[in-house]
């Protein structure tokens, strides 16, 4: 990543103008390259949710890279260092001429926990066989040529060449506010040299990511850990660092040892309106086709609430009108603030997770069973 020029944002907190930052350097970006991200409205910056490490050092950069047409590109950069100082979470936006994968929805898959459990988002695997959870992601046949085309922008952004960048993408699928993903953090016996994590998202949805300390098992690795957490108010030793809402864009955890340190997760969107909803709307949806009684996945697991989400969203404007006559409502007066949580919870969001990995072939300690094994 060639760095043309630096702003110091200070530390990061509450009150941090991350659009500011964003906007001047994508200004710089674009007196250099008409192809540039000129403007940058709120919705498509990310903003601080919650901070609670005091010493995250904020920096925004003008960058500029080779493209495949011979002239440079230039982006802006946000860039917001962990607190061991190695590693860093980077996000820049979309320029206009890279090709965003169309939108294809994956299917929903299991995990493995001793029983079953459906997965709240919808997943596929290009390029590399996944393993996780005891076993083996479906590998789609081909991978679309805009998702080959985010190698090459990625490679040509971070120095990266097709032997050294990364060689699989998992894509992940949210529909709605109802799907997420718990806290995490990519640290995979098919990883390569390369350690970065890079996912380019796409769609209307801004979700919250919360960062935190990794939590290890206890013992020397849970010790050494435990010098980056935060301290609240009280004194209180804290794993959570930071929460942003993160729009579309490029966003990096970059680092050899990001993983091993932290994790990370996105929550599901308006969780408790969504609870509001689902007490009552068997009773003022039951003429209108509201699923009550839903069969178990072929592997014995619940997938109940996923399945009447998808119906909420698919009877969007019907369920609208409810809410705006303050059928879901805790109290007076909150009937159009619920209306547009609830249309933000319909938006959809895709990522596509680029690692560099190794085949599970090479990897002796991985069971091949697949994910219809049971």
């Amino acid at each position: 990543m060639n760095i043309v020029r630096t702003l110091d944002g200070g530390f990061l907190t509450l009150a941090s103008d991350l659009a500011s930052l964003l906007t001047r350097a994508a200004s710089d970006a674009a007196s250099k390259q008409s192809d540039a991200c000129a403007r940058l409205d709120g919705r498509l910056i990310p903003s601080v949710s919650r901070v609670a490490h005091t010493r995250l050092a904020v920096h925004c950069h003008t960058i500029s890279y080779g493209s495949s047409s011979g002239e440079p590109s230039y982006n802006a950069v946000l860039e917001i260092t962990m607190p061991c100082g190695e590693n860093s979470l980077l996000w820049m936006p979309w320029l206009p001429h890279q090709a965003k994968p169309v939108r294809f929805p994956g299917q929903f898959h299991h995990l493995n926990f001793g029983k079953f459990v459906l997965m709240p988002r919808r997943t596929k695997c290009y390029g590399i066989e996944y393993h996780f959870s005891n076993q083996s992601h479906p590998l789609e046949t081909n991978t679309p040529p805009e998702i080959e085309g985010l190698y090459r922008e990625t490679n040509a952004i971070f120095g990266l060449t097709p032997e050294t960048g990364p060689n699989m993408c998992l894509e992940n699928d949210y529909d709605c506010g109802r799907h997420g993903q718990a806290e995490h953090a990519d640290l995979d016996k098919q990883s390569g040299d390369l350690k970065d994590v890079f996912c380019w998202v796409t769609g209307p949805a801004r979700r919250e990511a919360i960062f935190r300390v990794r939590k290890a098992k206890k013992g020397p690795e849970n010790e050494a850990l435990r010098r980056y957490c935060s301290r609240d108010v009280k004194g209180q030793e804290s794993r959570e660092l930071f929460s942003l809402m993160l729009p579309a864009g490029l966003y990096v955890m970059q680092g050899k040892t990001f993983q091993e340190r932290y994790s990370h997760d996105f929550p599901q969107l308006h969780e408790k309106l969504f609870r509001r909803i689902l007490r009552v709307a068997p009773t003022l949806f039951e003429n209108d086709g509201f699923p009550t009684k839903v069969p178990l996945t072929d592997k014995g697991a619940s997938q109940t609430t996923l399945v009447q989400a998808s119906w909420l969203k698919e009877n969007k404007d019907l369920v609208t009108q409810v809410v705006l006559k303050g059928k879901f409502s805790k109290s007076k007066g909150t009937e159009k603030a619920d209306a547009e949580a609830f249309e933000e919870w319909c938006q959809e969001r895709t990522s596509y997770t680029l690692r560099q990995f190794r085949p599970c072939s090479e990897v002796a300690s991985i069971k091949k069973r697949k994910l219809s094994d049971v």
